[in-house]
């Protein structure tokens, strides 16, 4: 009887892993392509996650996009004639203020209709992106905003001081390594990294002001790093208009004269970036967490 039932345990086993390798392998081909099959007027390029100047097979880099891979989008967007408009397709809570920005750039540079679309998140260097859009819709319940900017980080001077362990420090330049995890700031670091990021908060404020066409000073008034709703977002002007992207579709239709046609372009998967992002979605939460926070640690600034 127990071997009746081992027979069987295996042929299930042997069914059930056969069913998943031919879901992967099929998975893994539809995304070689930069594009989905067929062709279509209007180029939907997703921007999800964090917002970054590159990706890499690295395990932990998960649910991330490049601004690299979008600014190749763009340009292939641009480039076709087929297509008379563009989605920004957005679900992040930004990143990289220098991705952010080159994709911005990109972004206000073409001469086609330009649309962003926020689904759950669309803050901070996210909505720098959106904002650089002719018009942004946004489901009434999305966050938007959070106009501001971090360089926060974990310092654990104290603990190493607790368990005898020591720094080292062997430096060329009085500020090589400001902002390492492993001393403590001093009065004057603190202050030279305040000014970096109110900095880049200037220019991050310009920037909404320009792409939205409203008063800086109202910008500064906004700009406090608070995200509002989507619905709080419309009253003080920060998106156009409130629904899905079925309400941006039907919105390009009619300002356009077009029947839509959407194209969602892709980023080529590899089987290495594949197996990867599998195995990286699995043990984000405690590698990334836990042993990425500690080992990886450095200083980074974010919008």
């Amino acid at each position: 009887m127990n071997k009746k039932y081992g027979k069987w345990t295996v042929i299930m086993i042997t069914i059930a892993g056969l069913g998943i390798a031919s879901m992967m392998i099929a998975w893994a081909l539809e995304n070689m392509y930069d594009t989905a099959f067929g062709g279509g007027n209007v180029a939907v390029i997703p921007i999800r996650g964090v917002i970054v100047t590159q990706t890499t097979d690295d395990i932990f880099d998960v649910g991330s996009t490049s601004s690299e891979t979008v600014l190749r989008f763009i340009k292939d967007a641009d480039d076709d004639p087929a297509i008379k408009a563009i989605m920004l397709d957005i679900n992040s809570p930004g990143g990289s203020p220098v991705a952010t920005d080159e994709i911005a750039r990109a972004v206000k540079r073409l001469n086609k209709t330009t649309i962003a679309v926020i689904h759950d998140v669309g803050a901070s260097g996210a909505y720098w992106v959106a904002s650089s859009a002719d018009t942004i819709v946004a489901n009434p319940m999305s966050i938007v905003g959070s106009i501001g900017v971090y360089s926060s980080y974990i310092d654990i001077a104290g603990l190493m001081d607790k368990y005898g362990l020591k720094y080292n420090r062997l430096i060329a330049g009085e500020h090589k390594d400001l902002g390492s995890p492993f001393r403590n700031l001093t009065i004057s670091e603190r202050t030279i990294l305040q000014l970096k990021v109110d900095k880049i908060h200037d220019i991050f404020i310009d920037a909404i002001a320009e792409n939205r066409g409203l008063p800086r000073q109202r910008v500064e008034e906004l700009a406090t790093g608070i995200f509002y709703l989507g619905v709080e977002a419309e009253e003080l002007g920060l998106v156009d208009m409130l629904g899905t992207k079925d309400d941006a579709v039907e919105h390009l239709e009619e300002s356009l004269g077009i029947k839509a046609e959407l194209v969602e372009y892709r980023k080529k998967e590899t089987v290495l970036s594949l197996l990867s992002r599998i195995i990286g979605e699995q043990s984000f939460l405690v590698g990334h967490g836990i042993g990425s926070g500690l080992v990886r640690q450095r200083l980074q600034i974010f919008t």
